[in-house]
């Protein structure tokens, strides 16, 4: 609604056209990128593999990858071996009121 109100339905709706007709531009999609803001996504316990399979035909090819990548184990993300690795990860456990996964659990 904010977006809405700052920029104006008119560009909204503008600029979703052009991201449906021409697509997004290719995103630097690795582990350490999506670490910061897909993490908690990958927490959450959310079937992943049901969500890449449900994309409808027309979405972008990089939710797909995302949505792959996010399937990796979380030694891919963190580092369980290093105390600074595991603290960013706890920390969001701990936000997010979960137990901490282990290395390998997807």
């Amino acid at each position: 609604m904010q977006v809405l109100h700052t920029v104006g339905e008119k560009k909204v709706l503008l600029a979703r056209k052009q991201i449906l007709k021409n697509g997004l531009e290719q995103l630097s999609l690795h582990e350490a990128n999506l670490k910061g803001c897909l993490i908690t996504l990958k927490l959450s316990g959310m079937p992943l593999g049901e969500a890449k399979d449900s994309l409808p035909e027309w979405s972008d090819p990089q939710s797909a990858y995302v949505l792959e990548l996010l399937q990796q184990p979380y030694r891919d993300f963190y580092d369980f071996k290093a105390s600074w690795s595991l603290r960013q990860l706890e920390k969001i456990c701990k936000e997010e009121n979960i137990p901490l996964p282990q290395p390998d659990d997807r």
